[in-house]
């Protein structure tokens, strides 16, 4: 995406990629929707997708980017009011005491850089219903009218989130309710969308999942988690550059299961789910903590 960048710049355009989010800034607004054409028909012409339910394709003077606010009116750069919100209340909780400690500060720095995770629901089965904010997914009614595009999972009920990582390291938060029957995980982004697919490291999957009364690892046999009571709320962690994915109990912070280093490929990785009768999960940023160590 560098030499697309590249490319776009020595045609004038001021663009600013962060990993699958862009921003194009221009002096006026029939110069930027003139820019947008154009990019839309290169990234058309190279094989590249816009997730059109994520981005803002009309050029506007205050927008959402990578977590800020960007506010072209007043010349100003600020956060959104909840998670101002949450960040005062770490700080303040930080300053009533007169000494910290390496944990505390590696929170706070923890929710600064926590990923915004979404579900793309160009990739969510017909069956699957997303909210508005694209955060949660439940089981509802079958949608004909959604169109069979290749981005869509036809057989099995899955969705993909809208974000990708190919380095770096990544935790996010699953609130997994009271269904029983759901996974967890991070997928590849080239994982098979058509037919029937196992759900496995080998397939591209890497995932935790509770299938009624049994909490399992899906590795290939698939390993029964000896677990006293399933959590409710699941953090993923990923580490692209070590190539392992980890679970953890987000309520008390045990771990449930490591994909061991080398496990993942060096491609791009994204959020994954699969749900079961009647489940419903929610994505959360894993604000306030720290990404968890991993003893070896």
């Amino acid at each position: 995406m560098a030499v697309v960048a590249a490319f776009l710049r020595r045609q004038g355009i001021q663009v600013f990629p962060y990993l699958d989010d862009w921003l194009i800034k221009g002096r006026t607004k029939a110069l930027v929707e003139a820019q947008v054409v154009f990019i839309r028909h290169t990234f058309s012409s190279l094989g590249l997708l816009i997730n059109k339910a994520k981005s803002t394709l009309s050029p506007t003077q205050r927008i959402e980017f990578i977590g800020a606010l960007l506010d072209s009116t007043q010349a100003r750069v600020y956060l959104p009011e909840a998670r101002f919100r949450t960040l005062s209340n770490i700080i303040l909780g930080l300053q009533s005491y007169p000494t910290t400690t390496v944990r505390s500060c590696l929170k706070l720095l923890g929710h600064m850089a926590a990923p915004n995770v979404t579900l793309d629901p160009d990739t969510a089965h017909r069956d699957l219903v997303l909210s508005k904010d694209q955060k949660s997914v439940r089981w509802g009614d079958t949608r004909p009218d959604l169109p069979n595009n290749s981005e869509r999972f036809d057989s099995v009920l899955c969705v993909l989130g809208c974000e990708g990582f190919n380095s770096g390291r990544h935790c996010w938060e699953v609130e997994v309710g009271d269904g029983q029957y759901w996974a967890v995980g991070v997928a590849r982004e080239s994982v098979s969308r058509k037919g029937r697919i196992e759900h496995n490291p080998e397939t591209g999957i890497w995932a935790v999942q509770l299938w009624g009364d049994e909490f399992r690892a899906l590795t290939s046999p698939i390993i029964l988690l000896p677990l006293s009571q399933v959590p409710s709320r699941i953090r993923v962690c990923l580490d692209c550059d070590q190539g392992q994915v980890t679970f953890f109990d987000a309520g008390n912070e045990t771990l449930i299961f490591t994909f061991p280093p080398a496990s993942v490929p060096g491609e791009r990785i994204r959020p994954w789910v699969w749900l079961g009768w009647r489940a419903q999960l929610r994505l959360c940023p894993m604000w306030g903590r720290e990404y968890p160590t991993v003893a070896k």
